[in-house]
């Protein structure tokens, strides 16, 4: 009769203690989050082979005239130094950007008119 409470007991500590499995230092791949602003659908995605801090920006609309971004802890920063996202070679309106993990990231669109539309937060968590 002692066991079950025993076996009970460590199979709890065990479940709460668990890193849930995987290799941690290798962040999750697929799609972080999307998002849309007047004009174009944000979708910001990570990429299996790619290295922690590199994630995939990809905009449904009109082709912009630059992507830039940045990773906030605490909430929209509209002074933060934003860092451009560059083109990935034979796609259309594909960006990769390489940031600080860790916080929400945030994506600024500079659009064909020169207006600044920028969305992220809590729509693209990318680390605690």
């Amino acid at each position: 009769m002692r066991l079950i409470p025993l076996a009970l007991i460590a199979l709890i500590i065990t479940g709460c203690t668990s890193s849930g499995g995987g290799d941690s230092s290798t962040p999750p791949s697929g799609e972080i989050g999307r998002r849309a602003v007047p004009g174009y659908e944000v979708i910001v995605s990570r990429e299996a082979t790619a290295p922690a801090g590199v994630y995939r920006v990809d905009l449904v609309g009109a082709p912009p005239q630059q992507v830039d971004a940045w990773v906030a802890c605490c909430g929209y920063d509209p002074d933060a130094a934003t860092i451009p996202a560059e083109a990935i070679a034979g796609t259309t309106n594909a960006w990769r950007v390489t940031l600080p993990t860790g916080g929400k990231l945030w994506v600024r669109i500079t659009d064909a008119g020169g207006n600044l539309l920028e969305v992220g937060g809590d729509d693209f968590p990318v680390g605690p």
